[in-house]
């Protein structure tokens, strides 16, 4: 973080800075002891309540994966219970089909069995001589032996359709009792699973309190960050006024502080021995020639993504810092990612006028300790961008613009 990085040195500075510059005033030594006081004060309380927010924030993280989890759970169950309420539904419709044929059957068979019992009875009330006289007026046997065989296929057919009749309200029975035991089956599940939904509704509930809690506290937690770094940044502003009135200079502190001001400002930073990096090498930066599409790794700027797209008038350009787009159809040459080179320079008016890429550095009050460190995008010697600062007015998008170059970084944006 850069408060982490940055405090430890502007104090280190700070605690230095009198032994280190002459012009300094006792009365401005004791006001710059009593910032530091402060603003130590408050970086510790700081370095404490961010480490309080880093804890929030993942027991936050934790219950909202639990929420996700419970969520996930109580939309199974919603599908589970969908599911089988439609079971339900049709086993309740098959059990009341059964229970319809199951009466039909048994008024069918109650009828087969009344119209039996009425030619029983008068078979035996009346048959006999009837029947007797029927096979004594047979003209031959044969007629004999066929009244009497179609005599006793009565009697059989009215036996089989009785037990026909039972059998099949045995057989209907027995489905309905299968239904009705899958049907208890069904609900019993059914009201699991609601059970286990209303549960899972319950800890939802109780994990949605939660996380609400720890959002407020985060919210807390944040506004006291923000307080302690309005402190620290006020704290900054003092030191600034305090060292404003030392002149234009620069010193090597100890622990390989170097402080200067320059153009107007006062920067306190780790020298370039410590960090490591030093003049010769920024000069040293590779030509990173650039395909497009592509993404190119750019050393102290990260990855920068280039594709095309056709351009519509509907289009809004964007206004970030860190993606530009440009008109490709403009894009002639090879243009390479590099560090800037003599005669250099930017179109930065309508009327296509010049300016070197020097004066542009000047003019932005750049360092010259850091000019040499700035990779530029730029097609032989015209800078088509300088990334976080300006764009060249040729490459801008125009009503004639058929194709879009966009160019972004992304660790930037």
């Amino acid at each position: 973080m850069r408060i982490k990085k940055v405090f430890p040195l502007l104090l280190a500075g700070v605690i230095s800075i009198s032994a280190s510059v002459t012009t300094l005033a006792a009365s401005t030594d004791e006001q710059l002891a009593d910032v530091q006081a402060q603003k130590a004060a408050a970086q510790a309380e700081l370095a404490q309540q961010q480490t309080n927010l880093s804890s929030l924030e993942g027991k936050r993280q934790e219950l909202e994966n639990y929420l996700g989890e419970l969520n996930q759970q109580y939309n199974e169950l919603t599908d589970s219970i969908s599911e089988l309420s439609i079971q339900a539904a049709e086993k309740e419709e098959q059990l009341n089909k059964l229970k319809q044929d199951l009466e039909e059957a048994k008024q069918t068979s109650q009828k087969q069995y009344e119209d039996m019992k009425k030619r029983i009875v008068y078979m035996y009330e009346n048959g006999s001589a009837s029947m007797l006289e029927l096979l004594l007026s047979s003209e031959d046997l044969a007629q004999f032996l066929n009244r009497a065989e179609n005599i006793a296929q009565i009697s059989q057919y009215d036996r089989d359709m009785l037990a026909k009749y039972k059998a099949l309200q045995a057989s209907i029975k027995e489905q309905e009792e299968q239904a009705e035991a899958e049907a208890q089956s069904i609900n019993a599940l059914l009201s699991e699973k609601s059970t286990k939904q209303q549960e899972i509704q319950a800890l939802t509930a109780s994990a949605n309190e939660n996380l609400q809690s720890y959002i407020n506290q985060i919210a807390s937690s944040q506004e006291e960050i923000n307080a302690l770094n309005t402190q620290i940044n006020n704290a900054d502003t003092s030191i600034y006024k305090l060292l404003q009135g030392t002149g234009s200079k620069e010193c090597m502190l100890p622990y390989q502080v170097h402080v200067y001001k320059q153009y107007e400002w006062v920067k306190i930073e780790k020298s370039e021995a410590e960090r490591g990096i030093s003049q010769a090498k920024y000069m040293e930066l590779p030509e990173l020639p650039v395909d497009i599409p592509s993404v190119v790794d750019v050393p102290g700027l990260g990855r920068v993504e280039f594709r095309t797209f056709p351009c519509e008038k509907s289009q809004i350009i964007p206004q970030k810092t860190y993606t530009k787009w440009f008109d490709y159809d403009k894009i002639t040459r090879i243009m390479c990612l590099r560090p800037r080179q003599a005669g250099d320079y930017l179109t930065v008016n309508q009327q296509m006028g010049r300016k070197s890429l020097q004066d542009y550095f000047v003019d932005q009050k750049i360092p010259k300790e850091n000019r040499n460190s700035l990779y530029v995008l730029a097609m032989d010697h015209h800078v088509v961008w300088v990334p976080g600062l300006r764009i060249s007015e040729y490459f801008k998008i125009t009503e004639q613009t058929e194709y879009v170059l966009q160019v972004k970084v992304l660790s930037k944006e």
